[in-house]
């Protein structure tokens, strides 16, 4: 089994970005610190799962209330938002739908 990559969008609070900055390893930390704006409303989190099943925080970004970035460094990943920036989510037995796929549903 590989690693693999999923992602995790979170909006920001007073000491949430600094809870993750603490668990990424100080390598990592060193490399993204000058990009990190905590005034930025939207923490962008990778987490990584390993061949050995371990799960362990691989990257993080602070970004503005916009999809853009978001869709550019998650590509086709799987992403876990927490935020309803890129949409709102509707759960509907037991599933959860963006608006368009519900309204398609629902057509």
């Amino acid at each position: 089994m590989k690693t693999t990559k999923y992602y995790i969008l979170k909006r920001n609070s007073d000491n949430l970005a600094l809870d993750y900055v603490r668990e990424l390893s100080e390598k990592i930390t060193n490399k993204i610190q000058k990009r990190l704006d905590f005034t930025k409303p939207i923490l962008l989190i990778e987490k990584s799962t390993n061949p050995d099943n371990t799960e362990s925080y691989t990257n993080m970004w602070t970004l503005e209330e916009s999809g853009i970035l978001v869709n550019e460094i998650v590509k086709d990943a799987t992403l876990y938002d927490y935020t309803s920036v890129l949409g709102t989510l509707i759960q509907y037995k037991g599933v959860l739908y963006t608006l368009g796929t519900y309204s398609e549903l629902n057509k």
